[in-house]
């Protein structure tokens, strides 16, 4: 289903951290295959209660996944990547993890797909290009624990 998979994994690679956690159903993955239909909300929050507590969970709407189509489905995710990066910009934060599909993330950064759980660093410059970091970036702040 569009974005449980995606909320696993962020649950098990951040746990119980204090990092605020934001759900952005821009980024569920693509719509082509019967078991690409999404969850409805209220059914995604008995699956994952956490979600009460995550950014953005109050403005999801009830059927967030995009519609099933073979012929529709690069077309609608090239959208919602351009529509996923204008939002990733107006953000004030300058550091972030996200956590997706690797078919979306594909989309985005136009390389070839991850593997699970494949970590990718990269820029995303104003004008909206994904450039990949050869190293990794100083973290803006860390922890003293």
């Amino acid at each position: 289903s569009p974005l449980s998979r995606t909320i696993e994994t962020a649950t098990n690679a951040f746990g119980e951290h204090p990092t605020p956690k934001r759900l952005c159903h821009l980024m569920c993955e693509r719509a082509t295959f019967p078991s690409d239909l999404g969850t409805p909300k209220a059914t995604l929050l008995q699956k994952h209660p956490q979600l009460a507590g995550w950014q953005g969970w109050d403005e999801l709407p009830d059927h967030f996944w995009p519609p099933r189509s073979f012929k529709t489905a690069e077309q609608e995710v090239t959208e919602r990547v351009a529509e996923f990066k204008e939002y990733l910009l107006s953000r004030p934060e300058t550091c972030l993890a996200l956590v997706g599909h690797s078919a979306f993330f594909s989309t985005m950064t136009n390389l070839p797909k991850l593997a699970n759980c494949e970590a990718f660093w990269c820029e995303l410059t104003g004008t909206g290009e994904v450039v990949p970091c050869t190293a990794l970036p100083t973290p803006p702040c860390h922890d003293d624990e």
